[in-house]
């Protein structure tokens, strides 16, 4: 992976590792029935795995062309460094098909292993009932 300059890197950003009393957590389940808590965050870029839930899945990192710079909600840039590797996963939601995501790896709270952020939103156009935690159509 070549190195690019400082100014060149490409930014990418999470808002929320650590769920909120009213944040929207959902389960995935995998196709080899694993269940991984997964924050839906709005407010960040792209879908992220902690490196430990990829590990445990056995799921073989893809490396980046380009290294990220992870964003944080205030700014700042990710104490664990520039993001490098990526993982595919095939899973199912609660009230809907499985779908393949792809998701970038950098350390999140213990208490999710993943996050689906903007990109998935977007894509998926779900409703998101905060009251029952749950996505009620895609």
């Amino acid at each position: 992976m070549p190195d690019l300059p400082e100014q060149d890197l490409y930014e990418v950003y999470l808002r929320s590792t650590t769920p909120f009393s009213d944040s929207p957590v959902i389960y995935l389940n995998t196709q080899t029935d694993s269940r991984i808590a997964t924050l839906i965050d709005s407010g960040s870029s792209d879908c992220f795995m902690d490196p430990t839930t990829a590990s445990l899945l056995n799921l073989s990192p893809t490396r980046l062309e380009h290294p990220l710079r992870l964003r944080l909600f205030d700014g700042s840039s990710a104490s664990a460094g520039l993001i490098t590797e990526a993982v595919t996963l095939v899973c199912r939601f609660p009230h809907g098909p499985e779908q393949e995501l792809w998701f970038l790896r950098t350390p999140l709270d213990s208490t999710v292993g993943a996050v689906l952020g903007h990109c998935w939103l977007k894509k998926n156009n779900p409703d998101v009932i905060k009251r029952w935690m749950t996505i009620a159509s895609y």
